[in-house]
């Protein structure tokens, strides 16, 4: 039973009024973190699904955020349906969690963000289901009997896992994901602690693209080794993903169904002494009010009343008389004359069996005439020729514009900027020669009549032409005359200083005898000796930090910080915007190393901070210029959005900022698929395929009819809602 709870307080009360199958409706089915709403109306067999709102997303807790997706989803499914002139339905059909339900009520809280979303959308709730439950009954009309079932639906953080046994929704466990469904939802059924053998069927209920989900399913061992039990699975379990929109189709159909009244045939008139027989279902059936605002109205939640209590009514019996009429054709003549004594027993018994064989055919007759209009369904696939356009035309893309000029096709180019950092370390590659350098005194004589000052730091060549430098300044005295016993001589004038050779190494540690000379003096102006030989040099080769130790280190961290820069805008540019590639670089940056070259060092060091930035364009500028090109091209009675798009966009002209866009797209024709489900009900499967390929743009059909028991009888379903059509290009 789909249960309806005295939920809502009183927000607005409204006048009773009929519910009307020329009045549209609204579905909403509110998830733990997602909401979708339908369009639908009555029809002869119960609620028809018309549009279906887009899906969107809510934080799971803000009446706010909920008010927000669920308007974006009504507004979409208005949208959808032309024919009701962007008015909104005002009365709904809510779906929700389980749990959000507690005893005969919706819990507090929930019921407060209820309450807020009826007011701020203006919704007249005319009752609601439990979602799985609403599931269960959807699968209990398509397929019959009692189905067994689990289903998996799927957010972003979390799973919920709804256990259906044999027709009844026993409950739903909430498990957060991780990073294998698998055992995500091992662990939701393990919550259930259930007792008997786990239903062999698995379907996720929504989503898209779950392809993936549902590999992983059917490859986890659920049966263990020599058929050693995990979950109290019989065999492995069958994973199916359902179809779109599947969930509100489900809500639609069950709480229309209870909506509707169900008009049950006149009863026989009782017999003298007998009570008239109790109506089917009572006046408030499941807690639905037709026409009444349950916000208003606090409805209670009815007895629970079975589909098979509505199913066709057994056939009266036929009075006796009639009976005999029936049974009187000509070959009871010919047997009553053979066995004339037993004719009154013979006519007795051929009465009874010819009774019981109308009766029992009278009911499998009604009986699979029901169950072929509820449960069979048929997929019709129609192949069409579709209309291929092809262009291709260069834009520019700038940032001095901030819009879209159709006429020149230039299309604002936006700036994306994002900080990066890290750290890097290297060894260090360079070589550097220490050491000590070679010291001593020299002895300088003056040959001149004049004084000669030295400065420090002048040049004195040695053997090898090894170089030392004078320590300090110093001043040399003129010659003088000597009058020796043989007559005068000249007496030069001398200094002694101190001298440091000019590099590091033993190879200065010169003999006290070597020959040195001036560098800017000849031997006749000045010369030199050692009077204390140079001693003390020596070197030695050590590891260094050098400018290509340093400029590859950089060059290596600006790489990986490129890289992350590089993800990190590709992330913010959001699909299907086009980033410009070429256009990444980097905008500032300040880097520190913790050596400097010529540092003795083994491993070297670099922090940096960086900002890179580059320009992206908006798809949908994009698709305002495609439009303009491929709208002259596009034929009348074809679809204005294609169904398959190929989209190539290359450099041109980078410094200019000139791209060139190939553009190939497919439309199919237009096809009312409500008119097609109409004109080919009922139908038997050959004519239905003459009628198909007679339309217009039909090249091929495909038709199935399921469940497999209805397949042989090569007829479509009675009820056009239970046709697909689908549209594919050949």
């Amino acid at each position: 039973m789909l249960p309806l709870n005295e939920i809502l307080e009183k927000i607005n009360p409204k006048e009773r009024t009929e519910l009307s199958q020329e009045e549209f409706y609204l579905g909403l089915v509110i998830g733990e973190r997602k909401v979708q709403a339908g369009i639908w109306n009555f029809s002869k067999e119960g609620g028809e699904s018309l549009a279906y709102g887009s899906v969107e997303s809510w934080g799971g807790e803000n009446a706010e955020e909920l008010i927000v997706a669920a308007d974006t989803s009504i507004a979409s499914s208005v949208a959808a349906l032309p024919e009701i002139g962007g008015s909104q339905p005002t009365k709904v059909i809510l779906g929700l969690p389980d749990s959000w339900v507690e005893g005969d009520g919706i819990k507090k809280d929930k019921l407060d963000v209820l309450q807020t979303v009826c007011k701020k959308l203006l919704l007249k709730p005319l009752g609601f289901v439990i979602t799985p439950e609403a599931i269960a009954h959807l699968f209990k009309k398509r397929e019959g009997g009692a189905p067994s079932v689990i289903l998996v639906s799927l957010d972003e953080t979390e799973i919920t896992v709804s256990l259906i046994f044999q027709g009844k929704f026993l409950g739903s466990k909430v498990v957060g994901r991780s990073n294998s469904l698998a055992m995500d939802l091992e662990e939701g059924l393990l919550r259930f602690n259930f007792q008997g053998e786990l239903p062999s069927r698995i379907i996720i209920v929504d989503g898209k693209d779950l392809e993936e989900e549902k590999q992983s399913l059917i490859s986890y061992p659920w049966v263990g080794p020599d058929g050693e039990k995990k979950l109290s699975f019989l065999q492995f379990p069958k994973v199916e993903l359902a179809e779109e929109n599947f969930e509100i189709s489900a809500v639609i159909l069950s709480g229309s169904w209870e909506l509707s009244k169900k008009k049950l045939p006149e009863p026989a008139k009782p017999e003298q002494g007998e009570k008239e027989a109790e109506p089917a279902f009572p006046e408030n059936d499941f807690g639905f009010v037709k026409g009444e605002d349950i916000l208003a109205a606090g409805v209670k939640p009815a007895p629970e009343v079975s589909e098979e209590e509505v199913a066709v009514p057994e056939v009266p019996e036929l009075p006796a008389k009639r009976v005999k009429r029936l049974a009187r054709f000509d070959f009871l003549a010919i047997v009553k004359k053979i066995v004339f004594p037993f004719r009154r027993l013979l006519q007795l018994f051929l009465h009874k069996i010819f009774l019981a064989l109308v009766i029992l055919a009278v009911v499998f007759l009604a009986g699979g005439l029901l169950a072929f209009k509820l449960a069979a369904k048929a997929e019709v696939r129609l192949f069409v020729h579709p209309q291929q356009i092809e262009k291709e035309f260069e834009f520019t893309v700038s940032s001095k514009t901030d819009s879209v000029d159709r006429e020149k096709t230039i299309i604002p180019a936006k700036e994306i900027s994002v900080d990066v950092s890290g750290n890097k370390s290297a060894e260090v590659t360079g070589k550097k020669t220490v050491g000590d350098k070679a010291k001593g005194e020299v002895t300088i004589y003056n040959r001149t009549d004049q004084v000669k000052t030295l400065p420090k730091g002048t040049v004195l060549k040695g053997s090898a032409g090894l170089k030392f430098l004078l320590d300090e300044e110093v001043k040399v005295a003129s010659k003088t005359a000597d009058l020796a016993k043989y007559g005068p001589v000249d007496k030069w004038g001398e200094a002694n200083v101190k001298i440091t050779a000019e590099d590091i190494g033993a190879q200065y540690n010169l003999a006290a005898d070597s020959p040195l000379s001036f560098e800017t003096f000849s031997s006749s102006v000045l010369m030199a000796k050692f009077s204390s030989a140079p001693s003390g040099g020596s070197s030695r080769e050590i590891q260094a930090v050098s400018k290509e130790d340093r400029d590859n280190l950089q060059k290596a961290l600006n790489k990986e910080l490129e890289e992350n820069a590089r993800e990190q805008i590709k992330a913010k540019v959001s699909s299907p915007d086009h980033l410009l590639e070429s256009s990444i670089g980097l905008k500032s940056k300040t880097d520190h190393f913790d050596k400097e070259v010529g540092d003795e060092a083994s491993l070297l060091n670099l922090e940096e901070k960086a900002v890179y930035s580059a320009l992206f364009f908006k798809e949908d500028d994009l698709k305002l210029l495609v439009e303009k090109e491929i709208s002259s091209a596009r034929r009348e009675g074809y679809q204005s959005e294609p169904v398959k798009e190929e989209k190539n966009v290359e450099v041109k002209d980078k410094d200019k900022g000139v791209y060139l866009v190939r553009v190939k797209q497919d439309y199919l024709p237009d096809v009312d698929t409500a008119k097609i489900a109409r004109g080919i009900k009922g139908k038997k499967t050959d004519k239905a395929e003459s009628w198909l390929g007679s339309q217009n743009q039909v090249a091929g059909v495909d038709i199935k009819i399921g469940p497999k028991p209805f397949s042989w009888l090569k007829f479509l379903p009675l009820n056009e809602s239970r046709i697909t059509i689908k549209v594919e290009t050949i």
